[in-house]
C-alpha cells in the first residue's frame, strides 16, 4: 500500500493537468509547506497531490498565515512532459513576479 515515490522536492509548488489546462498551486518558499501525492488516491489511475503547512512551534494568541497563489492556464497540445512542466514552469514565474511587488514582504 506504501511505497516511496518517485517525484523530489524541488521547488515550492505543483501542478496538474486535465483537459488541456494545468492547475498550479504556489506557495512562498518561507512557509515550508510540504507535498504528499499518492499514486493512486483519487481512485484508479488518478493520483491525489496534498499538502501540509506545519508550525513547529505553535504559541496561543499568534496569528499565523499561510499564502498560496494559483495559477489556471492552457498547455501547448503536442508538448512531451518536458515541454510541459517548462510552460508551466514559465506562467509560475510571471505569477510570482507580478505577486510580489518591489520591496514587498510576500516572497514568493
Amino acid at each position: 500500500p506504501f511505497s516511496f515515490s518517485r517525484y523530489r522536492y524541488v521547488e515550492p509548488w505543483y501542478f496538474g493537468l486535465c483537459r488541456g489546462m494545468a492547475f498550479a498551486q504556489l506557495f512562498r518558499p518561507r512557509d515550508e509547506v510540504r507535498f504528499a501525492q499518492s499514486p493512486s488516491g483519487g481512485g484508479n489511475g488518478c493520483p491525489a497531490w496534498d499538502f501540509q503547512w506545519f508550525i513547529e512551534w505553535p504559541q496561543v494568541g499568534q496569528r499565523y498565515q499561510l499564502i498560496m497563489r494559483a495559477v489556471y492556464a492552457p498547455v501547448p497540445q503536442q508538448a512531451d512532459e518536458a515541454g510541459v512542466r517548462a510552460h508551466v514552469g514559465s506562467r509560475v514565474e510571471e505569477a510570482r513576479k507580478s505577486a510580489t511587488p518591489p520591496g514587498a514582504a510576500l516572497g514568493f
